[in-house]
């Protein structure tokens, strides 16, 4: 099976987080599973929700990374 969740961006555009996970038949956790488009939260409003701890700057606690590739693009 695979499914698709979304751990960021449910107030805003930015900080989005998406993982696409695949559940082998039988199983009821993920075998398997990447992120996509994960981004970060921007802006004076996210600084003060940081700094009081209202939102996390790491990966959230249920994934477990194995291998870990960024690819940054600014322009």
């Amino acid at each position: 099976m695979i499914s698709i969740s979304h751990h960021g961006a449910t107030t805003g555009a930015t900080g989005s987080c998406h993982e696409l996970s695949i559940t082998s038949l039988g199983r009821l956790h993920p075998s398997a599973g990447i992120l996509i488009d994960c981004g970060l939260f921007q802006g004076a409003d996210a600084a003060s929700r940081l700094a009081r701890g209202q939102i996390s700057k790491s990966v959230p606690e249920n994934i477990q990374s194995h291998l870990l590739k960024i690819l940054s693009v600014v322009w």
